[in-house]
Order: structure tokens, then C-alpha cells, then sequence
């Protein structure tokens, strides 16, 4: 084979690769996107943006000491997930991943992330006494 075809079956397949990578990073599916969380002391409502070619969502979620995530929504359609009963005054780290599936093959998307915490319950009834020198919680 010439040089000059070794070259242009080069300039070919370089041409190919590059037609292929184009095609594959185009075809990257969107994170959620606007992901923002409501809380009271022990519900926590977290909302995002629909991503148009998403089959669906799964969320994520993990406390600040920990390594790993756990899933605790699978998978939603919806945009919006309210988790209750929580504990007041602890922090989350909540993630979304949105997903496509076509056929046995699902395609992800990065992983949004949300640090949140559930507020701290206020106390119900406060009364005090005092004297001359202290005040005392009754």
C-alpha cells in the first residue's frame, strides 16, 4: 500500500472516530436540572426541572460523615419527591440522576447534588422564674 493511501485511510478513520465521538456526546442525557429543597422540622420536598428525553428519576441520598449513597427512590417520573418523618435538625445530602431506557439499555446522566437540612424543632412552652441574682427554666 502507498503512502498516500496508508494516509487517507488514516485521514479516513480518524474522520470516522470523530464522527462517532460527536455522536455520542450529543447523545448524553441532561441532569436535573433547578433542584431545590422546601423543609419544615421533618419534611423535606425537593423539586427539579423536567429533562425532556428522561424516562425517569432516581434520587439518591447520604449525611455528610458517610461515603456512599443510597438509593431511596429508585425510580419517579415525577419531579418532585416529599420525604417525611424525618428527624429535625439533621443534614442530607440528596442526588438525582435522570435515565433513559431503550430496550435492556439505560443511559444516566451526572449526578445533581443538594446539601439540605430538616430545621430544628422550637420549643413548645418556656417559662422562667427569677430572683435577684439568677432566672431559672421552670
Amino acid at each position: 500500500m502507498s503512502k498516500t493511501k496508508r494516509f487517507l485511510a488514516l485521514v479516513l478513520i480518524v474522520l470516522m472516530l470523530a464522527s462517532s465521538l460527536a455522536i455520542s456526546a450529543s447523545a448524553a442525557l441532561e441532569a436535573p436540572a433547578k433542584v431545590t429543597a422546601t423543609q419544615s422540622s421533618s419534611v423535606i420536598r425537593l423539586t427539579w426541572s423536567k429533562v425532556s428525553d428522561a424516562t425517569g428519576y432516581r434520587i439518591y441520598y447520604k449525611f455528610p460523615r458517610d461515603l456512599h449513597w443510597k438509593t431511596c427512590v429508585s425510580s419517579t417520573t415525577k419531579t418532585t419527591y416529599r420525604f417525611t418523618d424525618l428527624p429535625s435538625g439533621e443534614v442530607y445530602i440528596f442526588g438525582i440522576k435522570s435515565y433513559t431506557k431503550s430496550g435492556s439499555k439505560t443511559t444516566w446522566s451526572e449526578m445533581k447534588k443538594l446539601r439540605t437540612a430538616t430545621e430544628p424543632f422550637a420549643p413548645k412552652k418556656l417559662t422562667a422564674s427569677q430572683n435577684e441574682t439568677s432566672i431559672n427554666q421552670a
